[in-house]
């Protein structure tokens, strides 16, 4: 199943407000399969500072699909998302996302791609509010780009990790989280009161 997205504005968060960007660009998200795992591996070796084994790209697939999307422009492959579904370590019965991948080739990046497929996963994970408690990802201490970046949808530092990466510098990552609340007001209840109007 295919999603196109636009990057126009407006373009609505999950927490109802309206997001801003300076250029947008159309793109399509499409669920990560076993047609297009490859280019997953592709992509991660151009956009990330870690090397992912194939182990992982097996879990991937078995990952929820709304959690596993590749962004194209046209044919082209521009970025991913990935994440899976933890227990949450403070709670017995509650779940938390981590957001294990979500990249942007750097040529298509200041478009609005990763404004996109965030708020495409803060919405459906919004939709799992009652079970998913907190999101949650790893940035490299020295991204300041990225931790900007994910401060304005409401990520917050919540740990520093030392020696986390192996093979870049620094070494060091933050864990930014957030917590996961539905949208407010609900989609269904908007359609439902309109359509009494008339």
């Amino acid at each position: 199943m295919t999603s196109l997205v636009e990057t126009k504005e407006p373009s609505w968060r999950s927490d109802g407000k309206v997001s801003t960007g300076k250029r947008s660009l159309r793109v399509a998200l499409r669920p990560i399969d076993m047609n297009n795992i490859g280019t997953l591996r592709v992509l991660n070796r151009a956009i990330l500072p870690v090397t992912y084994k194939d182990k992982f790209y097996k879990n991937v697939l078995t990952y929820p699909v709304k959690f596993r999307q590749l962004a194209y422009k046209g044919a082209n492959v521009v970025g991913a998302v990935c994440c899976r579904i933890e227990n949450d370590p403070n709670s017995e019965d509650d779940k938390r996302l981590y957001m294990m991948i979500i990249g942007v080739l750097a040529a298509y990046r200041g478009l609005m791609i990763g404004t996109t497929m965030l708020e495409y996963i803060l919405d459906q994970t919004s939709k799992y509010h009652h079970e998913i408690k907190s999101i949650y990802l790893h940035v490299q201490t020295s991204n300041e780009d990225a931790i900007t970046f994910y401060k304005k949808f409401g990520f917050e530092i919540i740990e520093t990790i030392e020696d986390y990466y192996t093979r870049v510098e620094p070494k060091s990552c933050y864990i930014l989280s957030r917590k996961n609340t539905p949208v407010e007001p609900p989609p269904e209840v908007v359609i439902k009161k309109k359509d009494a109007k008339h």
